[in-house]
C-alpha cells in the first residue's frame, strides 16, 4: 500500500492538493483522499504517467479532474475505478493504457478530452454515461479490441473529429447498447456496421425505430434474411435487435 512518502503533491489551495507525482512500487494503487491534511482534488499533468509497475488505480471521491497524460503509458494497468465526482478527464489521460481492458465513467464525468483513450488497443468494453457534453478529437481511436460499447445519454454538445473511428481491422462482434438514438449513436453505429452483433435499444429513451428483415428465397422457399435498422438513412444489417419492452429484453424478429 502506497504512503504518504510516495506521493509527490502541490497546494492548490489552503484546502486542497494536485498529485503531481508517484515513486510508490506500483501493483494495485489506491489515490489517497487527502496529503498533509489537505483534499487531493486533481491528478495533474504527467503525474503517473509511462509508469509500468502499476496494474490498477482507484481514484478517489474527492478528485474532480484528471490531467493530461495523468496516466498515459501505463501499460500494464488493467483496470482503473473512477471517483464519483470526475468532471474532466483531459488530454490523452490514459492514452497507450494497452493493458486496460474495461471503463466505466462515472456519471459526474462531462468531458472527455481529445485522445483520452487513444491507443488503449485490450479496451473492450466502455459506459458513457449520460453527463457527458464534450467528446474530444479522437478520444476512442485504435480501440480494435472493444466489444461492448454503451451510450446511456443524450447527444453530447460537442464530437469531435474521429472520436468514434475505432479502426475496427480484425474487431470481433461489438454489442452496442444504445439509450437514445440520437445522430451521435447513430453515427457510432454507422462506424461498427461491418462488426454488429447485436444492438439493445434501451428504454426509457427509445424512440420508434425502423426495422426490416430481408426474406430470401431458397429451393423455392422464402426464408429470412439478415435484421436491418435504419442508421442515417442507411439500412445497416445486425444480427439480432433486442428492445427492453417491460423490463424484459424481447428480440426483434
Amino acid at each position: 500500500m502506497a504512503s504518504e512518502g510516495d506521493w509527490g503533491f502541490e497546494y492548490e489551495s489552503s484546502t486542497a492538493v494536485i498529485i503531481t507525482g508517484y515513486s510508490g512500487a506500483g501493483g494495485a494503487v489506491t489515490i489517497p483522499s487527502t496529503l498533509a491534511g489537505r483534499t487531493v482534488v486533481s491528478i495533474g499533468e504527467d503525474a503517473m504517467s509511462y509508469n509500468e509497475d502499476i496494474t490498477s488505480v482507484t481514484i478517489p471521491d474527492t478528485v474532480v479532474y484528471i490531467g493530461m497524460y495523468a496516466f498515459a503509458g501505463c501499460t500494464s494497468m488493467e483496470s482503473v475505478s473512477f471517483g464519483n465526482s470526475i468532471e474532466t478527464i483531459d488530454e490523452s489521460g490514459f492514452e497507450g493504457c494497452t493493458a486496460l481492458t474495461s471503463v466505466t465513467l462515472p456519471d459526474s464525468l462531462t468531458t472527455l478530452s481529445a485522445f483520452c483513450f487513444y491507443g488503449c488497443s485490450s479496451l473492450e468494453s466502455i459506459v458513457i454515461d449520460e453527463a457527458v457534453d464534450y467528446i474530444g478529437d479522437y478520444a476512442l481511436r485504435s480501440c480494435g479490441a472493444l466489444q461492448s460499447i454503451t451510450l446511456k445519454g443524450p447527444e453530447p454538445g460537442y464530437i469531435g473529429e474521429l472520436s468514434f473511428d475505432l479502426s475496427p481491422d480484425g474487431m470481433t462482434q461489438v454489442t452496442a447498447t444504445v439509450y437514445s438514438l440520437n445522430n451521435w449513436a447513430s453515427s457510432v453505429l454507422d462506424n461498427y456496421k461491418d462488426n454488429l452483433a447485436t444492438i439493445l435499444l434501451y428504454e426509457p429513451y427509445v424512440p420508434p425505430v425502423t426495422v426490416a428483415t430481408t426474406n430470401v428465397k431458397v429451393n423455392g422457399t422464402w426464408t429470412k434474411g439478415s435484421i436491418y435498422v435504419k442508421v442515417n438513412g442507411a439500412w445497416v444489417e445486425s444480427k439480432k435487435i433486442f428492445i427492453k419492452n417491460n423490463g424484459t429484453w424481447v428480440e426483434a424478429k
